[in-house]
């Protein structure tokens, strides 16, 4: 989920990658002991579903067991970093990626999270002789969810949740209910691989997610909104931000967000106007790139590129509302066809097979974001 890019995330990352502090390797844990039952997982589990949660969390450990946990040194060189997400100002979890020179080369990934901003982590190397598939999507509380699948044995490995200190437990999609003090709302709309493999609805229709990390559970909020969350954005004053985008009501094209600040139980929905101004938004979902940002206050933006073949983006359209009301085309210096350099923390998230993001890049756009002064990232649609 988007919310305020603490500047400190790129020199943290790079501690990671030269090496995170500790006193000494980190073992190889097994399964976190279960936590005090939520509201929804007090009354009694059936002798079936009991059965089931002990057969997963066979699976897990198996799956667990044949990982290789990120010790002291942190990852390896030769990796590089793909993506990362920070859930607060501790809290984050990342890829790398890495495959071999060799002509039998393995290709390995890793997920990484922590919960003090990489000073430590904990994470898993998984080559994909073990899993060729390997999704995740962070928590909160410095817990990141995972799933791997192996495509070419055709196995599917249950998800599960990794913990700061090490722990595992597996992932449980439980009933939806309304979040409360212990729920982190999670961003299944962006993290649209995760979800897919998971089976969870993932539209503007289908409502937001939260995650009580400590159970290791996961539902939906009734009546709430789908879409990108924004969190933490500076001059919101603390709401959070459900952003569907566009949107065709009544034969007019509109820009479509809900507003909660009660922690996600209510929602205010909003409709801003926009102007197709030539091509219609939807003509840069399929064959281009669109972009938005939110900002204090009403501000938001939404930019418009094409996306030529091998070739960086070119900025057709900037639109930008202070109202919330209207969005209004702004003038782009010289020509129309200006060439952008966009940074984003996934570049793959719908094309397959996923692109890989460079450790440069992702370095790059960090540091982007950063001098902004704001956590608003772009991210393809």
């Amino acid at each position: 989920m988007r919310g305020l890019l603490w500047l400190v995330a790129p020199v943290a990352l790079a501690a990671l990658m030269a090496g995170c502090s500790s006193d000494k390797a980190r073992p190889r844990t097994g399964p976190s002991p279960s936590a005090s039952p939520s509201s929804s997982s007090k009354a009694s589990e059936s002798a079936a579903e009991k059965a089931i949660a002990r057969v997963k969390a066979a699976k897990v450990a198996a799956f667990v067991d044949q990982a290789k946990p990120i010790d002291r040194g942190g990852v390896r060189p030769g990796f590089s970093l793909d993506e990362v997400q920070y859930t607060s100002p501790h809290d984050a979890a990342a890829s790398f990626g890495n495959c071999g020179k060799t002509y039998k080369r393995v290709c390995t990934t890793v997920i990484a999270t922590t919960h003090d901003n990489w000073v430590h982590a904990t994470g898993l190397y998984i080559p994909d002789t073990l899993a060729d598939l390997v999704d995740y999507m962070p928590l909160g509380r410095g817990a990141v969810a995972i799933k791997a699948v192996d495509q070419e044995r055709g196995k599917s490995y249950p998800p599960f949740v990794l913990y700061p200190n090490g722990k595992w437990k597996p992932l449980r999609i439980v009933e939806p209910r309304a979040s409360d003090a212990g729920s982190d709302l999670i961003d299944i709309y962006y993290n649209g691989d995760f979800s897919d493999e998971l089976g969870l609805d993932a539209g503007p229709q289908d409502g937001t997610w939260a995650a009580d990390v400590d159970a290791g559970e996961a539902f939906a909020l009734p009546g709430s909104p789908g879409g990108f969350l924004w969190e933490h954005v500076p001059g919101r004053g603390g709401a959070v931000l459900s952003v569907s985008g566009n949107q065709n009501k009544n034969g007019e094209s509109v820009w479509q967000f809900a507003e909660s600040t009660d922690n996600a139980r209510t929602w205010r929905q909003t409709d801003v106007r926009l102007p197709r101004g030539g091509k219609p938004l939807d003509r840069y979902g399929y064959t281009g790139d669109y972009r938005d940002a939110v900002g204090p206050g009403h501000l938001q933006a939404i930019a418009m590129a094409d996306a030529p073949q091998d070739l960086p983006l070119y900025l057709r359209q900037l639109w930008r509302t202070d109202d919330e009301k209207t969005f209004r085309r702004v003038p782009l210096p010289g020509s129309s066809w200006l060439s952008v350099a966009w940074r984003s923390r996934r570049t793959g998230r719908y094309s397959s097979p996923r692109r890989r993001v460079p450790a440069s890049c992702a370095r790059a756009a960090s540091a982007t974001r950063a001098g902004s002064g704001g956590y608003h990232t772009a991210r393809p649609r």
